[in-house]
């Protein structure tokens, strides 16, 4: 099933809306992703913009807003054809992402991973950032390839596993 990032978008915001899991299987998603665009489709909901709480940077002293996801993630088999961008966000629920490719860039940035998290068998064609983010619980880096990846200030507070994994050509802790 061939679906556009404005159809990704909608399909998460319904499932915030329901409280209930969002499963993405055996898609295409063409177009790029920008999670904050769900900032703009939920300020103005009176249920959703609960889910949405200021926070002050500890170093710069700005504002900034975040949007707390209290559903579970789970991607499977499935490939995104653009650039993937999941910035300022708090996933309270387990998050599972299997079998997926990246096409673009793709950047996780100031997240909070609550839940347990498994990336396996997961294809990057291009650069990935994982930076100024938090795991909580487990995290599990499974098979995966990946032509550029950088971690930047990362904290893992339980167990974090890296397995069998094809780094093309590098891999960068900072």
């Amino acid at each position: 099933k061939i679906i556009s990032s404005e159809e990704f978008i909608d399909m998460l915001v319904e499932c915030l809306k329901e409280g209930k899991e969002f499963k993405l299987e055996d898609c295409i998603v063409e177009g790029n992703i920008n999670i904050l665009e769900i900032y703009e489709r939920i300020k103005d909901d009176k249920r959703l913009k609960e889910l949405i709480e200021t926070k002050i940077d500890e170093f710069s002293g700005e504002y900034y807003n975040i949007i707390n996801v209290n559903i579970g993630i789970d991607f499977r088999f499935s490939t995104f054809k653009g650039n993937v961008n999941f910035n300022n966000m708090v996933f309270k629920k387990p998050m599972t992402f299997i079998r997926l490719t990246f096409e673009g860039d793709v950047r996780f940035k100031n997240l909070e991973f609550k839940g347990e998290i498994y990336f396996r068998k997961l294809h990057f064609k291009k650069k990935v950032i994982f930076e100024h983010s938090t795991f909580e619980r487990k995290v599990y880096f499974g098979i995966f390839d990946m032509k550029d990846v950088k971690f930047n200030f990362l904290t893992f507070k339980k167990e974090a596993k890296f397995l069998r994994r094809n780094l093309i050509p590098n891999l960068i802790f900072i």
